[in-house]
């Protein structure tokens, strides 16, 4: 009887060891949850969501345009902003008459960035590292994100490029508040 009774409690203490160690590398490399502080993304995401960012896509393939990422924050690496890609490397970018022209081997001539995710009447402005009317190349290895909320945001235009090694994932999934509960599109 004794004997049973130690090997139920050995192989429960078994389960619960491997599902933490499951648990663990599922967050380590997998996924993570994240949680949206500020309002740089709204209305697509806002103050206090909870999302479910997945860590495996990016070491497959280079993040693209109008994906919606999390990353280390330039000037301070300890710190996780979210903002949506914007400037791909190698494209020359410019903010003008509110909007954003990219440049590329495709257009070289430019075109201006369809952002549907976007309200009709928001605004694209340069600030301290973009400018109006400036044009800046994206250096290989790096990206330009704003956030939706462009008035709002602290992003890109502010504090400059972030290096594809500094994202950290890709949001995928809304599971807080239960009425926003979905998927993340680009």
């Amino acid at each position: 009887m004794l004997n049973k009774l130690g090997a139920l409690i050995l192989e429960g203490v078994q389960v619960i060891a491997i599902s933490v160690i499951m648990i663990v590398i599922l967050h380590v490399y997998a996924f993570q949850p994240q949680q949206v502080k500020g309002y740089s993304m709204y209305p697509y995401l806002d103050d206090g969501d909870h999302l479910i960012t997945e860590k495996i896509t990016y070491r497959f393939r280079k993040p693209e345009r109008g994906e919606i990422v999390v990353f280390q924050f330039p000037l301070n690496k300890t710190q996780e902003y979210i903002k949506r890609i914007i400037g791909l490397p190698g494209e020359k970018l410019e903010v003008k008459d509110g909007k954003v022209i990219i440049y590329n081997t495709e257009h070289p001539e430019g075109f201006v960035l369809e952002e549907d995710y976007l309200k009709p009447d928001v605004v694209t402005a340069g600030k301290a590292f973009i400018h109006d009317g400036e044009i800046i190349e994206v250096p290989q290895g790096k990206y330009l994100v704003f956030g939706d909320n462009r008035e709002q945001s602290s992003d890109s235009r502010q504090w400059g490029f972030i290096e594809q090694k500094d994202i950290t994932g890709r949001a995928v999934l809304r599971y807080w508040p239960p009425e926003t509960f979905g998927t993340v599109g680009n």
